[in-house]
C-alpha cells in the first residue's frame, strides 16, 4: 500500500536510497522500528515505540557527495556506485544532493572530456581521477571540491576552476594525492590550487 514511483530513473540500480520505492511516513515508521528493535535486541530494553522526528524535506539535504569517475569507450562519467559492487551508475541528477554539487561533478567530467584526462582504472591501477568529493556548507553556502587522483597533478587546473568559478558558493579547490592500490578514498596528502582549502559553517549557533 505504501510502494510509490520513485522519481530518480536510476533508484534501482543506485546503491544510495534504500527506501526510494515507499512514502515517507512508512519510511520513518520502517526507521523508528529499526532503532526500537536494537534497543530492545541489544540495549535491554522493552520498548513498545519509539518516537521520530521527520525530516521537513526529502530533497537537497545532503552536505556530502563523493561521486567515483569511471570510463565508458574513453568517455569519463561518475555516479554512484551500485550496491554491493564498484561499478558506477551514472546519474545526472541526484535529488537528495544540492544542485550545486551535480553541477560541480558535471563541470569536472566536461574537464575530463575536454582536455583527454583519464579516469582511473582500478584493475589495472592507471589513469588519474579517482572520486569528485564534494563538501557543501548547509548555512554558509560554501563548496570545497576535492578531486582524489593517481598523481600529484591535475592537468589544465586553471580551466576547471574558471569553471567551478560559475557555479554558487564555490571556495576551494583541493587535489588529494592518493597513488595506493585499493578502494580508499582519500589519500594522506592534500594540495590546495584555489582558495583556502577549507569552508566555514555554522552548527548549532557555532560557526
Amino acid at each position: 500500500d505504501h510502494r510509490i514511483n520513485r522519481e530518480c530513473p536510476v533508484a534501482k540500480l543506485c546503491g544510495g536510497c534504500d527506501f526510494h520505492h515507499m512514502d515517507y511516513a512508512e519510511e520513518t515508521r520502517l526507521k523508528a522500528e529499526r532503532v526500537r528493535a536494537c534497543l530492545n535486541r541489544i540495549g535491554g530494553e522493552s520498548l513498545e515505540s519509539i518516537p521520530i522526528l521527520a525530516a521537513p524535506g526529502c530533497h537537497g539535504y545532503r552536505n556530502k557527495a563523493q561521486y567515483p569517475v569511471s570510463s565508458h569507450k574513453n568517455k569519463a562519467f561518475a555516479g554512484f556506485f551500485r550496491a554491493g559492487t564498484h561499478q558506477v551508475i551514472e546519474n545526472d541528477r541526484c535529488l537528495i544532493l544540492p544542485e550545486e554539487m551535480d553541477r560541480v561533478k558535471n563541470a569536472v567530467i566536461g574537464h575530463m572530456t575536454r582536455f583527454r584526462i583519464p579516469a582511473y582504472d582500478e584493475a589495472n591501477h592507471t589513469g588519474l581521477v579517482r572520486h569528485i568529493y564534494v563538501r557543501r556548507g548547509a548555512v554558509s553556502g560554501q563548496v570545497l571540491v576535492c578531486l582524489a587522483v593517481n598523481g600529484r597533478k591535475l592537468p589544465h587546473a586553471p580551466e576547471l576552476i574558471e569553471s567551478l568559478k560559475t557555479i554558487p558558493g564555490f571556495t576551494s579547490l583541493v587535489l588529494s594525492v592518493n597513488t595506493k592500490k585499493g578502494n580508499v578514498v582519500l589519500g594522506d596528502e592534500f594540495i590546495t590550487l584555489y582558495g583556502p582549502g577549507t569552508i566555514e559553517d555554522t552548527l548549532c549557533g557555532l560557526v
